[in-house]
């Protein structure tokens, strides 16, 4: 039941009847119309939503209008828009100011003098970095001698005397025949040591504990050239017999 019609019931039970209850009912319709409307929760966040806008784009005119103002004072003139109608006015287009601009060089334009850049910069030339040497098998030297590693060393102090000397005769006969070449001759010569004591150790019935501790095993995997090779089918072919290699 609405509020007009509870009231017209007060009334009628009150005895108002007649013009005096239309009138009453006129009056209540005419304030109902006369009141606001209570707005919606989405309709009171709309209006604050507007309201917020309407202060913020009141703000920035204001900020606008004072940072004109400040640059009036100052006597800066704001940068010029472009001519819709001449995208580039400060192109000449007289042959005479063309003439006149080419004259003038690009060093007006820039701004700048021209900088010689330096020869090696200019050309993109920049000091070559030296190259590591490659290895190149070469030829045993005149006056090689032999220098011994500590576990080469250790093999050799097992020898019989003489034996060292014998030895390095034998190897230097091997590396004189047929031009051979290697790389490294004092690792051939080390290598040559340690097939030779598994030689010797082979022929007594023993096995050497100090080749296979030492220098023999440090080789392994075999990497060998082919003076390396070579130079081990001559030990065996020169051992079998027990005689020193000629």
């Amino acid at each position: 039941m609405s509020l007009i019609a509870t009231a017209v019931k007060h009334l009628m039970a009150a005895g108002i009847t007649g013009d005096a209850l239309l009138t009453a009912i006129a009056e209540m319709e005419a304030q109902v119309r006369a009141e606001p409307k209570a707005r919606s929760a989405g309709a009171a966040r709309q209006a604050r939503y507007e309201e917020r806008k309407r202060q913020k784009a009141s703000e920035m005119t204001l900020s606008d209008e004072t940072d004109a103002s400040d640059v009036s004072a100052s006597g800066t003139s704001l940068p010029r828009l472009p001519n819709e109608n001449n995208s580039n006015p400060s192109t000449p287009t007289h042959p005479e100011e063309k003439s006149r601009a080419s004259d003038a060089g690009t060093h007006e334009a820039t701004g700048t003098d021209p900088v010689e850049a330096d020869g090696d910069e200019a050309s993109g030339n920049q000091a070559a970095k030296p190259k590591r040497a490659l290895a190149v098998p070469i030829a045993l030297p005149d006056g090689w001698e032999p220098v011994l590693t500590p576990a080469a060393q250790q093999i050799v102090d097992g020898w019989p005397p003489g034996m060292l000397d014998r030895e390095r005769m034998a190897f230097e006969a091997h590396a004189a025949s047929n031009d051979r070449v290697t790389k490294d001759w004092q690792a051939a010569f080390r290598t040559w040591i340690a097939k030779a004591d598994r030689n010797r150790t082979e022929r007594n019935g023993n096995r050497s504990t100090t080749a296979g501790r030492g220098f023999a095993s440090n080789h392994q995997p075999d990497r060998r050239d082919g003076f390396t090779r070579s130079l081990d089918d001559t030990i065996a072919r020169g051992r079998a017999g027990g005689a020193p290699l000629q």
